[in-house]
This record gives C-alpha cells, sequence and structure tokens, in this order.
C-alpha cells in the first residue's frame, strides 16, 4: 500500500490514479535492486577446429621412410642351397664320368671305337682296337661299300679317287673319338682302314685328325 500523494489516503501501490481524490500518482521505483535477476544470454557454444601443430618432441614416435629387405630369407637361403648343391652334384658327375673315361678297359675302347665308326662308315664293317700301339683298325666286310671300293682301286679296276672319301671319313672318325678316349690316350692314338687283300697294311693312317699314311704316297 502506499498514500496518495494528493489526499494522503491509502491506496494500493500500484495504482496510478487515487481512488478517492482522483489525483495522478507517481510511480517510485523500488531501491531494492538485489531482488531483480540479472538476465543472461547464453550463447551457443561453438567449436573452433584448431589447425594441427606438428611437434616433436622425445616421446614421440616419427614414421621414417623403411628400406626394403627381403621378405622371405627362408627363400634366399634355400635357393643358394640349391645352386650350391646343384653345382656340386655336376662337378661330382663330371668327376664321375672323367674317371669312368680314364679307367676304361680295352674291350670299352674297342666298343666305344666300334659306335663312333659305324655311324661314319655304316655297320658293315669290323673294328679293332690295339692298345699296345693305340691304333684303330677298319676293315669292310665281304660285299660292303668299303671293301668293294677298296678292292677296286688297289686292284687298278678304279681310280684312286674312287675313295678318296674314306680319308674324310676316316679324320672325322678320329676327331669324334678324340674326346671320350682316356687322357693319357687321347693325342696320339691312330685310325686306319686296312687293305682288304693284306691286313697288315693300311690304306690311310689319321692321327689327331691328320693324315699320317697314305698309301698313294706311301706305298703299300
Amino acid at each position: 500500500m502506499k498514500n496518495c500523494s494528493n489526499c494522503g489516503k491509502s491506496i494500493p501501490a500500484d495504482s496510478k490514479f487515487c481512488i478517492y481524490c482522483g489525483a495522478e500518482q507517481k510511480m517510485v521505483e523500488s531501491d531494492n535492486k538485489s531482488d531483480e535477476q540479472p538476465t543472461v544470454t547464453v550463447q551457443p557454444q561453438q567449436t573452433v577446429q584448431q589447425p594441427q601443430q606438428q611437434t616433436t618432441s622425445d616421446n614421440m614416435v616419427t614414421a621414417t621412410a623403411t628400406t626394403n629387405k627381403p621378405k622371405n630369407l627362408t627363400a634366399i637361403i634355400i635357393a643358394i642351397v640349391v645352386v650350391a648343391v646343384v653345382l656340386i652334384g655336376g662337378l661330382g658327375v663330371f668327376g664321375y664320368q672323367n674317371y669312368k673315361r680314364n679307367h676304361q678297359t680295352q674291350q670299352q675302347v674297342a666298343d666305344l671305337g666300334y659306335t663312333k665308326a659305324t655311324k661314319v662308315f655304316g655297320k658293315n664293317i669290323e673294328v679293332y682296337y690295339n692298345k699296345s700301339v693305340n691304333r684303330f683298325d677298319i676293315i669292310g666286310k665281304d660285299g660292303s661299300a668299303l671293301d668293294t671300293d677298296v678292292r677296286a682301286a688297289i686292284g687298278d679296276e678304279e681310280p684312286y679317287s674312287t675313295i678318296y672319301k674314306y680319308k674324310d671319313k676316316l679324320k672325322e672318325f678320329n676327331e669324334s673319338l678324340k674326346s671320350k678316349m682316356p687322357d693319357k690316350s687321347k693325342d696320339d692314338f691312330e685310325t686306319t682302314i686296312v687293305n682288304p687283300v693284306d691286313h697288315t697294311r693300311a690304306i690311310y693312317t689319321v692321327r689327331d685328325g691328320n693324315l699320317v699314311y697314305n698309301f698313294e704316297r706311301d706305298g703299300f
């Protein structure tokens, strides 16, 4: 309640005019500001994304480029072992073959000569190996081309030129044997076409790929 500013009578505190005299009342603001509640405006929270800063400290692990290393060391080791085994095995095989070549019997050398000679002269021949003189003797069997041609030439039925081809064949035979002969025999062995009329005489003899005896030149 408050008193009218004109007549002094009590009127409600919020009256703008006196209910008794009608006088306009002045509004008096309350001095008790402690009852007023301040208005607080809440601003929406904004999230500010700060740029990341690259820092380095003792506690940080920095990724570094790695050098490519063999991913399968076991496979590499196995490959090396396999290569080594192959090399050792190859050397072993070579050594064994070399041993066999250098320890052939006289019969084995003779058989080797026959095999090589038939590839050059044909199968209708005979081959003998004399180890003491280190010589292969080739004789054409009766009726063979070698036997017929040689008999005709030395019997003057045909010119000598008809058997010149056998000089080249004999050289070929000699060369084909060289890598198969024992080391102690391969440089000086001889290959001979035997005279079919006299087996103690030769028609042609080749040593180390060279014609060392020619019946035309050296006589029978």
